[in-house]
């Protein structure tokens, strides 16, 4: 005969798994203000990205700039560059020179304009002059002044005597006054 199985007890476990539950209200507002929170962080980030995007590319189109300018010095083995020009304005000949002042190298040579055949004349200010012709008066007022001021505080004892010995000298003697 055969045997009967014993009848086992069934194994019970309990596992954790992630299934739909229906939220209650309190639950349910605070999941729409995570949503709120969560897009209005989105935003931020994407706007960022763009932000750091634009300045990548400012970054890349600079550097391009930079090798683009270097490469044609290069293969060139020329670049602009300030230099000091100098430009003649010949009036005997009627020509405008500009001249390299580091090279000596002519640049160009013209023509001059009618309006630059007309010499520069030194024209002055009106006023100007005045000023400068008074400043000169005044220096030349004050040049004299100092010339003949002597004051009494210049003349000693001395020039005092030495006058009146001059005077006595000369045969010029002092009246005698009638008492």
């Amino acid at each position: 005969m055969a045997e009967v199985p014993q009848t086992m007890d069934p194994k019970i476990v309990k596992v954790s798994e992630e299934l739909s539950c229906e939220l209650n209200e309190v639950e349910w507002q605070n999941r729409a203000r995570d949503l709120a929170d969560a897009q209005e962080g989105l935003e931020r980030e994407e706007q960022r990205k763009k932000d750091v995007s634009k300045q990548l590319n400012a970054d890349v189109a600079v550097a391009k700039n930079r090798v683009s300018k270097l490469a044609s010095v290069v293969a060139t083995r020329r670049e602009q560059r300030e230099v000091t020009v100098e430009v003649k304005y010949d009036y005997d000949l009627g020509v405008v020179t500009r001249t390299r002042t580091d090279t000596g190298e002519v640049i160009s040579e013209r023509e001059m304009t009618d309006q630059e055949r007309q010499a520069e004349l030194d024209f002055r200010d009106a006023n100007e002059v005045i000023e400068d012709t008074r400043a000169e008066e005044r220096a030349a007022d004050e040049a004299e002044d100092e010339e003949s001021d002597t004051t009494e505080d210049d003349i000693t004892e001395d020039d005092l005597d030495d006058d009146a010995e001059e005077d006595l000298g000369e045969g010029n003697l002092p009246k005698e006054t009638e008492e």
